[in-house]
């Protein structure tokens, strides 16, 4: 996992962007946060099992941009939620379940109209 996101950790160490990272698992999501984290990435994680007090802080660092970095399950987080910053790169460490999953997703990034970017890293994780 460390290598495959070597790219992005380093990415962000030298350009900070807010970056939304979709996993396909409730461990692969704290395992991807925890990892950033260690790099010294803003991070926070959102999943289906966490407690709902913790979901709300979660969301709360979310919409309003108090991390960099905000790791989730693909299909945990409502489309609904929304950050006051724009989201400028949407990362898939996994496949979505569809390809109108996937477009709905990427969706996310760019809604102000800037330059934004979406990455696909296929794993078997």
């Amino acid at each position: 996992m460390a290598h495959s996101l070597g790219w992005l950790i380093a990415a962000l160490q030298k350009e900070p962007e807010f970056t939304l990272v979709l996993v396909s698992t409730t461990k692969l999501c704290e395992n991807v946060c925890k990892l950033l984290r260690d790099y010294e990435v803003s991070a926070d994680c959102f999943h289906a099992q966490m407690a709902e007090e913790d979901k709300k802080v979660a969301q709360s660092n979310f919409e309003e941009a108090k991390v960099l970095v905000f790791v989730a399950t693909m299909g945990s987080f409502g489309m609904g939620v929304h950050s006051s910053k724009p989201i400028k790169h949407v990362v898939h460490y996994g496949a979505p379940q569809s390809l109108e999953d996937y477009y709905n997703e990427v969706g996310r990034a760019g809604r102000d109209g800037a330059h934004a970017r979406c990455t696909l890293i296929l794993t078997s994780e």
